[in-house]
């Protein structure tokens, strides 16, 4: 039995050990949708692509960027990660009520094409 564990940690630093970091975990993620106040497109809103990390490894910003006239917006970016990551929008608007708050969109894995708010 000792000898099927050796075998395995040989299999595993040699997987590693021929692997640049650059391929190992790297994510990519791509989001694009319409953001909406109501009926209407909120234009010029913050809009942020964040992996939500946890514990000591901070979140990393994916990418980042504005609506544009029609409340459009596309975002994409990378990571590299040994772990699924958590990915995560954020609008900063406030929906013309004066009050700007920081908005999280969590949907399990962001793959949605177009979405609307």
């Amino acid at each position: 039995m000792r000898n099927c564990h050796s075998y395995i940690l040989l299999l595993t630093f040699f997987a590693f050990a021929f692997c640049s970091p650059q391929q190992i975990g790297r994510q990519n993620y791509r989001v694009r949708g319409t953001l909406m106040c109501g009926k209407m497109p909120a234009k010029d809103v913050k809009v942020k692509l964040i992996d939500d990390d946890f514990g000591p490894d901070p979140d990393d910003e994916l990418d980042s960027g504005y609506t544009d006239a029609n409340g459009f917006f596309e975002l994409a970016g990378f990571t590299t990660e040994r772990t699924t990551i958590d990915p995560h929008l954020k609008f900063y608007h406030d929906c013309n009520d004066g009050i700007t708050v920081g908005v999280v969109y969590r949907r399990g894995h962001i793959y949605a094409k177009v979405c609307s708010f």
